[in-house]
């Protein structure tokens, strides 16, 4: 199983625009009746459609979404305040989707300035999480801090960002 990271920065003046797409995104589904599978499509079009034409800037992740993942949503999210793992937590928009605006975007990036990562710290983590995993893991998830710093620097109070993460 792979996981893809995709990032996007959107005009804080589409934020209704993104919440209607949201809403009204596509969606397929199967339902099996008597006679087979029926597949059921509602929506005219995938998030990611939309994001990808509303988009002023998209930047696909170098690495496994997997690194993503388990640099921010594991590592990181340990050392993160309260009020950042809660404003994290209400970033999620559905289980692919987090927006991220500006103030949050401040205090994240704020967090990652004052707690850069031990590579020490960061081979353990490795070596617990992925004992299969070799050194250019342990880089790969220092590299995915130094994204960040830089993504989170891109949103400002005109703009606001959303990670797409597939599975």
């Amino acid at each position: 199983m792979s996981s893809i990271a995709t990032f996007y920065l959107l005009p804080e003046a589409k934020r209704d625009e993104f919440n209607d797409a949201h809403r009204n995104q596509k969606t397929v589904t199967y339902k099996r009746g008597l006679f087979g599978t029926r597949e059921i499509v509602t929506g005219e079009r995938f998030l990611w459609e939309y994001l990808d034409s509303a988009a002023t800037a998209r930047t696909d992740f170098d690495f496994s979404g997997f690194a993503f993942i388990d640099y921010f949503f594991t590592y990181l999210a340990a050392s993160l305040p309260k009020n950042l793992e809660t404003a994290m937590t209400r970033a999620a928009v559905d289980e692919h989707h987090y927006l991220i605006h500006a103030e949050l975007a401040k205090g994240l990036g704020d967090h990652l300035r004052s707690h850069p990562p031990d590579p020490n710290e960061l081979q353990s983590f490795v070596a617990e999480n992925h004992p299969d995993a070799d050194e250019e893991y342990v880089n790969a998830l220092c590299e995915t801090h130094d994204f960040l710093l830089r993504w989170f620097a891109t949103i400002d109070p005109r703009s606001f960002g959303v990670i797409h993460l597939t599975f």
